[in-house]
C-alpha cells in the first residue's frame, strides 16, 4: 500500500470513528435502566431495587460485576442493617470501686 499525504489522515479519522462507535453503547446491561444508579437511589426506590436484583439473580456469572447490580445489593445492605451510627457506650468502670482491693 502506497501512503500517501492523505491516507494518514484518513487512516486516522477511521480509527477515531471506530473508537466513538465503540463507546456509544448503553452504560447498563439491565435492558429497563438507561444508566446507572446509585444505591442511594435504589434506597429510595425499593421497587426499582427489587426488580434488578431479580434480574441479577437470573444470570449472576454475567452480571455479578454489573454496576446496577452491585449497586442493588449495596443498597439492600444499607437499608437492612441501618446507619451503623450507634452511640458511643461507656464501659469504665464505676468510680467508687478501687481495682485489686477486697472490699469485705
Amino acid at each position: 500500500m502506497k501512503v500517501t499525504p492523505t491516507t494518514l489522515p484518513l487512516a486516522s479519522l477511521l480509527s477515531l470513528a471506530a473508537l466513538l462507535a465503540g463507546c456509544s453503547g448503553k452504560p447498563t446491561q439491565i435492558p429497563f435502566l438507561d444508566r446507572i444508579m446509585t444505591a442511594e437511589e435504589f434506597t429510595a426506590q425499593p421497587d426499582v431495587r427489587e426488580k434488578v436484583l431479580l434480574f441479577c439473580a437470573n444470570d449472576p456469572g454475567r452480571l455479578g460485576t454489573e454496576p446496577n447490580c452491585v449497586n442493588a445489593k449495596q443498597s439492600t445492605r444499607m437499608a437492612t442493617s441501618g446507619s451503623g451510627n450507634f452511640p458511643r457506650l461507656d464501659i469504665s468502670p464505676p468510680s467508687n470501686v478501687k481495682s485489686g482491693t477486697n472490699s469485705k
